[in-house]
Protein backbone atom coordinates (compact mmCIF):
# COMPACT_ATOMS: atom_id res chain seq x y z
CA UNK A 1 0.00 0.00 0.00
CA UNK A 2 1.51 3.49 -0.83
CA UNK A 3 0.79 6.36 1.14
CA UNK A 4 -1.92 8.88 0.00
CA UNK A 5 -0.99 12.64 -0.04
CA UNK A 6 -3.45 13.56 3.15
CA UNK A 7 -1.20 11.07 5.13
CA UNK A 8 1.82 12.23 4.02
CA UNK A 9 1.08 16.31 4.60
CA UNK A 10 0.35 14.86 8.32
CA UNK A 11 3.53 13.20 9.15
CA UNK A 12 5.53 15.35 6.90
CA UNK A 13 4.50 17.91 9.57
CA UNK A 14 6.22 17.58 13.49
CA UNK A 15 3.51 17.37 16.28
CA UNK A 16 3.63 19.30 18.90
CA UNK A 17 3.83 18.06 22.39
CA UNK A 18 1.20 19.47 25.05
CA UNK A 19 4.31 20.95 26.87
CA UNK A 20 5.17 22.96 23.72
CA UNK A 21 1.29 23.95 23.51
CA UNK A 22 1.18 25.18 26.87
CA UNK A 23 4.39 26.28 26.52
CA UNK A 24 3.34 28.85 23.39
CA UNK A 25 -0.21 29.91 25.13
CA UNK A 26 1.34 30.82 28.39
CA UNK A 27 3.66 33.52 26.24
CA UNK A 28 0.46 34.45 24.49
CA UNK A 29 -1.75 35.24 27.78
CA UNK A 30 1.78 37.16 28.75
CA UNK A 31 2.19 39.25 26.22
CA UNK A 32 -0.98 40.12 26.16
CA UNK A 33 -0.84 40.74 29.64
CA UNK A 34 1.71 43.01 29.57
CA UNK A 35 0.35 44.55 26.64
CA UNK A 36 -2.37 45.98 28.76
CA UNK A 37 -0.60 46.87 31.54
CA UNK A 38 1.13 49.42 29.40
CA UNK A 39 -2.29 49.95 27.72
CA UNK A 40 -3.51 51.19 31.27
CA UNK A 41 -0.68 52.85 32.11
CA UNK A 42 -0.53 55.08 29.16
CA UNK A 43 -4.82 55.68 29.99
CA UNK A 44 -3.70 56.57 33.08
CA UNK A 45 -1.40 59.02 31.95
CA UNK A 46 -3.48 60.45 29.33
CA UNK A 47 -6.60 60.86 31.81
CA UNK A 48 -4.53 62.53 34.58
CA UNK A 49 -3.03 65.10 32.17
CA UNK A 50 -6.46 66.10 31.02
CA UNK A 51 -7.83 66.53 34.65
CA UNK A 52 -4.64 68.68 35.15
CA UNK A 53 -5.84 70.90 32.93
CA UNK A 54 -9.11 70.76 32.77
CA UNK A 55 -9.33 71.30 36.82
CA UNK A 56 -5.97 73.19 38.09
CA UNK A 57 -5.25 73.86 41.93
CA UNK A 58 -7.59 76.16 43.46
CA UNK A 59 -4.69 77.89 45.40
CA UNK A 60 -1.23 77.44 45.06
CA UNK A 61 2.03 75.08 44.56
CA UNK A 62 4.72 75.58 47.32
CA UNK A 63 8.05 74.18 46.74
CA UNK A 64 9.26 71.73 49.47
CA UNK A 65 12.64 70.80 49.15
CA UNK A 66 11.89 69.56 45.68
CA UNK A 67 8.41 68.56 45.57
CA UNK A 68 5.42 70.72 45.64
CA UNK A 69 2.37 70.64 47.86
CA UNK A 70 -0.97 72.62 47.29
CA UNK A 71 -2.07 75.38 49.75
CA UNK A 72 -5.26 77.42 49.15
CA UNK A 73 -5.96 80.02 51.54
CA UNK A 74 -8.96 82.07 51.92
CA UNK A 75 -10.33 84.94 54.67
CA UNK A 76 -8.89 87.44 56.35
CA UNK A 77 -7.79 87.57 59.82
CA UNK A 78 -6.74 86.20 62.51
CA UNK A 79 -5.78 83.62 63.93
CA UNK A 80 -4.96 81.17 60.81
CA UNK A 81 -7.21 78.18 60.68
CA UNK A 82 -5.27 75.16 59.43
CA UNK A 83 -7.47 72.76 57.89
CA UNK A 84 -5.74 68.79 57.55
CA UNK A 85 -7.67 66.22 55.64
CA UNK A 86 -6.98 63.00 57.26
CA UNK A 87 -6.92 59.66 56.60
CA UNK A 88 -6.30 60.05 52.27
CA UNK A 89 -8.70 62.85 52.22
CA UNK A 90 -7.60 66.05 49.95
CA UNK A 91 -8.66 69.70 50.62
CA UNK A 92 -11.58 69.46 48.51
CA UNK A 93 -12.59 67.62 51.83
CA UNK A 94 -12.86 70.93 53.56
CA UNK A 95 -14.68 72.75 50.43
CA UNK A 96 -18.37 73.54 52.40
CA UNK A 97 -16.70 74.34 55.20
CA UNK A 98 -13.41 76.58 54.35
CA UNK A 99 -15.83 78.95 53.01
CA UNK A 100 -18.14 79.92 56.42
CA UNK A 101 -14.71 79.98 58.66
CA UNK A 102 -13.21 82.32 55.69
CA UNK A 103 -16.45 84.87 56.28
CA UNK A 104 -14.44 85.78 60.24
CA UNK A 105 -10.62 84.70 59.72
CA UNK A 106 -7.72 83.25 57.17
CA UNK A 107 -8.59 79.99 56.80
CA UNK A 108 -6.09 77.63 54.39
CA UNK A 109 -6.52 73.81 53.66
CA UNK A 110 -3.98 71.74 51.96
CA UNK A 111 -2.89 68.27 50.42
CA UNK A 112 -0.35 66.20 52.04
CA UNK A 113 1.73 64.88 50.01
CA UNK A 114 0.75 62.25 47.36
CA UNK A 115 -2.83 63.69 47.34
CA UNK A 116 -5.17 66.38 45.47
CA UNK A 117 -2.98 68.67 43.84
CA UNK A 118 0.57 67.56 45.72
CA UNK A 119 3.44 65.68 44.33
CA UNK A 120 4.07 62.96 45.98
CA UNK A 121 6.87 63.58 48.93
CA UNK A 122 10.02 61.75 50.39
CA UNK A 123 10.29 58.49 52.40
CA UNK A 124 7.76 56.39 54.63
CA UNK A 125 4.53 58.83 55.62
CA UNK A 126 5.16 58.96 59.04
CA UNK A 127 3.31 61.11 61.61
CA UNK A 128 6.77 63.09 61.60
CA UNK A 129 6.95 63.59 58.25
CA UNK A 130 3.35 64.79 57.19
CA UNK A 131 4.19 66.95 60.45
CA UNK A 132 7.91 68.13 59.02
CA UNK A 133 5.82 69.01 55.90
CA UNK A 134 3.18 70.93 57.37
CA UNK A 135 5.94 73.30 59.19
CA UNK A 136 7.68 73.54 56.10
CA UNK A 137 4.58 74.30 53.66
CA UNK A 138 3.88 77.54 56.20
CA UNK A 139 7.60 78.43 56.36
CA UNK A 140 8.19 78.55 52.04
CA UNK A 141 4.50 80.15 51.58
CA UNK A 142 5.71 82.98 54.40
CA UNK A 143 2.73 82.48 56.49
CA UNK A 144 2.86 84.87 58.83
CA UNK A 145 1.26 83.31 62.20
CA UNK A 146 0.11 84.50 65.83
CA UNK A 147 1.95 83.08 68.35
CA UNK A 148 -1.18 81.73 69.53
CA UNK A 149 -0.81 79.19 66.21
CA UNK A 150 2.91 79.11 67.21
CA UNK A 151 2.52 77.20 70.57
CA UNK A 152 -0.40 75.10 68.95
CA UNK A 153 2.32 73.90 65.70
CA UNK A 154 5.26 73.41 68.84
CA UNK A 155 2.86 71.26 70.51
CA UNK A 156 2.51 69.56 67.35
CA UNK A 157 6.06 69.19 66.81
CA UNK A 158 6.48 67.75 70.44
CA UNK A 159 4.33 65.13 70.55
CA UNK A 160 5.79 64.48 66.78
CA UNK A 161 9.44 64.51 68.64
CA UNK A 162 10.25 67.32 66.09
CA UNK A 163 11.04 70.83 67.33
CA UNK A 164 10.75 74.17 65.74
CA UNK A 165 13.97 75.36 65.65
Amino acid sequence: MTPTNSSRKRSSRPRRTIRQRLLRLLGILSLSLVGLLLLGLLYQALTSAVDASHYPAPGKLVDIEGYRLHLHCTGTGSPTVILDAGLGGTSLDWSKVQPGVARFTRVCSYDRAGYGWSDSGPGPRTSQQIVKELHLLLTHAQMFLSPSVQVKLTRLFLTGDLFIQ
